[in-house]
C-alpha cells in the first residue's frame, strides 16, 4: 500500500530525555507491519522507562527480545522508502530514529489545520482528537504505539481530501 502509520515510545537514558523504546508500523487497513522494542546501548542506560506513558518495562527491553537500533532504523527505513508517512507529531518519531522523510510525503495529523479547532487553534494531541473525532479513548494509563499509529491512520482517513 502507499500509506504507512508511524508512531514510537520512548525511554529516558542517561545521556537523552526521549530515546527510542518501541517502533510500531501500521497500514492503511490498521494491520501491523512492523512492531518492536530497541535495545538500549550499553553505554547509555535507562534511568527511566516511564513506563506509566510509554507502557514500556525492563523485560521488553532484555537482550534477544528487543532489537538493535540499526536494525530497527534500517527496517523502518526500508518500510518507509516511497511511502507516505502518517503520524501524528511525526517529526519527534523521526528524530529519535534517526531517519528523513520527505514533506511531500508525509500526513501529520498534529498539523493539519482542520484538526487545530479541537485544541482553540493550537496542536491538538492524539487523545483528543481520538475522543473528538473518532469517539474513542486512547492513551487513559499506559501509550501503545500499535494504537497510536492506528488512530493516526483513522483520523488521516477521516480527513484524507483536506489532507492530501
Amino acid at each position: 500500500g502507499r500509506y504507512l502509520a508511524l508512531d514510537c515510545e520512548m525511554v529516558s537514558t542517561r545521556l537523552h530525555s526521549h530515546s527510542l523504546a518501541r517502533v510500531s508500523v501500521t497500514n492503511y487497513h490498521h494491520a501491523i507491519l512492523y512492531d518492536s522494542f530497541v535495545l538500549p546501548l550499553a553505554s547509555d542506560p535507562v534511568t527511566d522507562y516511564r513506563t506509566h506513558v510509554s507502557g514500556v518495562t525492563e523485560w521488553h527491553l532484555r537482550k534477544g527480545y528487543a532489537r538493535p537500533l540499526d536494525e530497527v532504523r534500517a527496517a523502518v527505513a526500508g518500510l518507509m522508502r516511497g511511502r507516505v508517512l502518517v503520524g501524528h507529531a511525526l517529526g519527534n518519531d523521526l528524530k529519535v530514529l534517526g531517519l528523513d522523510h520527505p514533506g511531500y510525503a508525509v500526513r501529520d495529523t498534529a498539523r493539519y489545520k482542520g484538526y487545530k479547532v479541537y485544541a482553540g487553534g493550537r496542536t491538538p494531541g492524539l487523545k483528543t482528537l481520538a475522543r473528538e473525532v473518532l469517539g474513542v479513548r486512547v492513551q487513559e494509563g499506559r501509550h501503545d504505539s500499535v494504537v497510536d499509529a492506528r488512530v493516526a491512520m483513522e483520523l488521516f482517513r477521516r480527513e484524507k481530501g483536506g489532507m492530501e
